[in-house]
This record gives structure tokens, C-alpha cells and sequence, in this order.
């Protein structure tokens, strides 16, 4: 007989390569927040390559949270919670 798409063995597997997936989208950009940090740390320099290295730390960090939401969003919506909306503009 054969396993229809919901089956739980299924569902088991994507779990699993969702969260192999989450997992290796936020470690990406937190090894690049560490070793920018690192860098900008192992010598003086001058204000403007700290400017620069806080810069990418800040991008790497806004990615991170709308990775983050994005995840609570889908649990959220997993666990049968309601997700809030604003309403459409008249």
C-alpha cells in the first residue's frame, strides 16, 4: 500500500529538513557576524573600517531577525495560533 503525502513518517522527514535548513540559515549569518567582529578586533584600525564592520554586523543582524520571525510565524501557525494582522487601510 502506498503512503499517501500527509502520512506521519512524512511529516517526521520535512520537520527534520526544515529544521536542518533553519539551522544552517542562522548559523550562516552568525559566523559572519563572529568573524567580522574577530577581524575588527585583532588590530587598530581607523574609525571608518569599524564603521564598515559594524555595518555588515548590523546587516547580517537584520537578517537574522526577519529569519527569526519568520520561524516564530511558522511555529505560530503550526501550533494553530491565530496570527495577528493589521488591518487593510480604507
Amino acid at each position: 500500500m502506498e503512503r499517501s503525502a500527509g502520512a506521519p513518517g512524512d511529516r517526521r522527514k520535512a520537520h527534520r529538513q526544515f529544521t536542518a535548513d533553519a539551522s544552517h540559515e542562522l548559523r550562516t549569518p552568525l559566523a559572519l557576524i563572529r568573524a567580522t567582529a574577530e577581524l575588527a578586533l585583532r588590530r587598530d584600525r581607523e574609525p571608518r573600517e569599524y564603521r564598515d564592520s559594524l555595518r555588515a554586523i548590523e546587516v547580517e543582524a537584520e537578517h537574522m531577525t526577519a529569519l527569526t520571525e519568520s520561524l516564530l510565524t511558522i511555529a505560530r501557525a503550526d501550533a494553530g495560533a491565530s496570527i495577528c494582522r493589521s488591518p487593510p487601510p480604507i
